[in-house]
């Protein structure tokens, strides 16, 4: 209505300005369009706190529900070691409780790992953990021993399973490691282990993924800075350990601990992109990743409710604009057609 009352008026024809000046007048006492026009916005408005609410429960259920949840044995790793035991040897739960002793993880986020410590691959050569970081990429690690028959091939299994569901170009930027913690293994046993796992993965596009044994020395200096604890019973010739996974960053820093035997897509992706510090992932996983907080505590990503709530807003406020605008827009094309009639 401002608008329309600060128009140039170039017409020098009398009956033109009477035209125009009624046309005003009409506005003042009847103002039509203005009052249907606030009675859709009052409409809105009042739909705006309900479409607040739907907008953050749809982005919570959506971003959350493709969490997988194993219950209790998932957040405490460590009672999985215990419970399960090598076919061919004494049963772990026959052994006295001191085996179990300090068998855990403890977790050393932002420490820095000695990149020389050297190991053998499957194929006998020999190199240092820098070589698997050249890339620039962020590296998952697995620590196992390729002589057990249960707890590590079912993380590895699982594991394997998680990386097979991926999209070829996830799949292919994975930088993979799983070093034994047995100094007895050789790496026969590794490339035995590789060709199992790898035939796991049901696509042609595999991922880098290197088996690796080593001394008795290095092996306890990557297990020490790592902080896996586990023990040896040279009875049942099985070590107690827990089931985890790590994530190193490019410059060999410890970023992100996974536990359990079986692990989301979505939480392997987090963590990579966590590790890689933005360097790697798509735009829309980065954003998505906004909206999740890494928990140390049970080693997930859990929904982080103020950056859904904060996204949501956003989304709201971008609505009522768009909205506003298009009724001020047909406001004002109602006006200026009526004045156009009537000149």
């Amino acid at each position: 209505i401002a608008f329309l009352f600060a128009m140039p008026l170039k017409s020098t024809q009398k009956s033109q300005k009477s035209d125009v000046k009624m046309i005003r007048e009409k506005i003042r006492t009847k103002p039509f369009q203005t009052n249907r026009c606030l009675k859709q916005l009052g409409v809105f408005l009042s739909s705006v706190p309900m479409l607040f609410v739907w907008i953050s429960m749809v982005t919570v259920f959506s971003l959350g529900g493709s969490q997988i949840s194993l219950g209790d044995d998932q957040k405490n790793a460590a009672d999985l070691g215990p419970k399960i035991a090598d076919p061919n040897a004494k049963d772990l739960s026959e052994v006295e409780p001191k085996i179990f002793e300090n068998v855990t993880v403890i977790e050393k986020l932002g420490s820095q790992l000695d990149l020389s410590l050297k190991f053998q691959t499957e194929e006998g050569k020999d190199v240092q953990l820098s070589d698997f970081l050249k890339s620039g990429a962020p590296l998952i690690l697995t620590l196992n021993y390729f002589s057990c028959g249960t707890l590590c091939n079912l993380q590895l299994g699982g594991f394997a399973r998680s990386v097979s569901q991926m999209s070829d170009k996830q799949r292919q930027d994975l930088r993979i490691l799983t070093v034994s913690f047995d100094p007895t293994d050789t790496p026969a046993m590794a490339m035995e282990r590789k060709n199992h796992f790898m035939a796991m993965i049901k696509s042609e596009v595999k991922p880098k993924w290197d088996f690796l044994v080593g001394t008795d020395f290095n092996i306890k200096k990557l297990t020490s800075a790592l902080g896996f604890q586990y023990n040896y019973d040279p009875e049942t010739k099985q070590f107690a350990h827990t089931a985890a996974i790590f994530f190193v960053s490019p410059l060999g820093m410890i970023s992100r601990y996974l536990y359990g035997i079986e692990f989301s897509i979505r939480d392997i992706r987090f963590a990579w992109i966590d590790a890689s510090e933005g360097k790697f992932g798509t735009s829309l996983e980065r954003l998505i990743l906004r909206c999740f907080h890494y928990d140390a505590s049970t080693g997930k990503y859990t929904t982080f409710a103020m950056n859904v709530v904060r996204w949501s807003g956003l989304a709201t406020v971008l609505i009522l604009g768009f909205a506003l605008t298009m009724l001020w827009r047909k406001e004002k094309q109602g006006l200026t057609g009526g004045l156009n009639s009537a000149v």
